[in-house]
């Protein structure tokens, strides 16, 4: 099973959904993104893999009102691009199962098991 987690690992979620592939004996590809940031075409297929718009992707908390204002008239492609310039604004952990092509963020990190097979 080829899997990828988006990992940071300040994030109490992204820790235990890592924890939580480790007891399952699987050794993901860790993506540290906020150091090595998803290009604006991973970030497409990303939500594509999520079943979700590129918006969705954008951790709301983590930017600020004015930010939020700017991004909203932005279309895919270009919101791609912003996120991949400012990756710390990505959801996390984001999991990846490439054997089926579907993704899901693991908020809680249990959902982590909806894409194990």
């Amino acid at each position: 099973m080829a899997l990828t987690i988006y990992h940071n690992p300040k994030c109490s979620k992204s820790r235990k959904t890592l924890e939580l592939l480790k007891a399952e004996s699987i050794k993901p590809k860790i993506v540290l993104y906020i150091e090595e940031a998803p290009t604006s075409d991973d970030i497409i297929d990303i939500a594509k893999m999520l079943s979700l718009k590129v918006e969705d992707l954008i951790r709301q908390k983590d930017i600020s009102s004015s930010q939020t204002k700017r991004i909203k008239c932005l279309d895919s492609i270009s919101l791609a691009k912003w996120i991949s310039i400012n990756s710390f604004a990505l959801q996390r952990p984001i999991v990846i199962n490439y054997s089926i092509k579907k993704a899901v963020i693991c908020r809680p990190p249990e959902k982590l098991y909806e894409i194990l097979q």
